[in-house]
Order: structure tokens, then C-alpha cells, then sequence
């Protein structure tokens, strides 16, 4: 039984059905039902998304996406696009099923307007 978050679906619903692009940031400590919540959300929707963003504070290397790929599979979900942010760089195989940003990439353009 899936109780106590009918809030947190109807917002994820309606981004869902939404024809505009829309981000949806899930965050929170460990083991307080982020993933159920994420898979109970997506029974059945059928357009894209993007399964899990990490953050690392150091090189963003093959192994670590490797190992956080086999952490999203052992939780019996599959991903459509891996996402990672970086402020140190990438050393990294390419793969069109990842996204990779740096830091600076984000902020550049905010700081060219002030």
C-alpha cells in the first residue's frame, strides 16, 4: 500500500501531463521512500525522463557511473538518461544515455547579467 504521499503524486502528475518541459528535484536523506515514490509515479507515464542526477565534488570517472548505474538497477528500475554534475570535470567514455554538466556551464550565464 502506497500511503501518506498523494500530495507529492498529483504534483508529479501534473508536471507528467504537462506540455511544457518541467524539472522535478526529489531529494532528501536515506531510505525515506524517494525511489517509491518515483516508481509509483511513473507506472504509467510514458514519455521520457531522467531517472537520477549525482553530484560529485571530485572527477566524474567511468567506475562511479558504472557504480551508480548498478545501484538504480539493483532497485529494479531502468533509467532513460543518467545525469551528473561536476565542478572538477569528466573523465569519462561517451554516452549519449548520460548528461554531464559542469558547474560552471549552469552559473556562466546568470553571471554575465549582472
Amino acid at each position: 500500500m502506497f500511503v501518506g504521499r498523494e500530495n507529492k503524486l498529483k504534483i508529479l502528475n501534473r508536471v507528467f501531463s504537462s506540455n511544457r518541459q518541467e524539472s522535478v528535484l526529489i531529494y532528501g536523506r536515506r531510505r525515506i521512500g524517494k525511489t517509491e515514490l518515483i516508481k509509483k509515479a511513473i507506472e504509467d507515464f510514458e514519455g521520457e525522463y531522467i531517472q537520477e542526477c549525482k553530484y560529485k565534488n571530485s572527477k566524474v570517472t567511468q567506475a562511479v557511473v558504472d557504480q551508480e548505474i548498478e545501484q538504480v538497477k539493483n532497485v529494479n528500475m531502468s533509467y532513460y538518461k543518467y545525469g551528473f554534475f561536476s565542478k572538477f570535470g569528466f573523465d569519462l567514455i561517451d554516452d549519449s544515455n548520460l548528461i554531464i554538466c559542469m558547474l560552471d556551464d549552469l552559473y556562466h550565464p546568470f553571471s554575465e547579467n549582472r
